[in-house]
C-alpha cells in the first residue's frame, strides 16, 4: 500500500518473473463489487497476453 492509499497487486509466474501488476485505489478494494471487478479486468488483461490462469471467483 502506497502514501495514497493505493494498493499495489503484483502477479508473478511459477518462476517468480512478474507477468502483471494493477494499482487499486482505496475506494476499490473496500467495495467488494468494486474489487471484484478491478480484479477480474487484471485477470482478462493477463490472459491476452497469452498466459493461461486457472478458474478463479470471488470468494464470498
Amino acid at each position: 500500500q502506497d502514501s495514497n492509499g493505493e494498493l499495489s497487486l503484483t502477479v508473478i509466474d511459477r518462476t517468480s518473473n512478474r507477468i502483471g501488476r494493477k494499482q487499486i485505489p482505496s475506494s476499490a478494494y473496500s467495495d467488494k463489487k468494486q474489487l471484484a471487478s478491478v480484479l477480474e479486468q487484471a485477470r482478462a488483461e493477463i490472459s491476452n497476453e497469452g498466459y493461461d490462469l486457472e478458474p478463479w471467483t470471488m470468494p464470498a
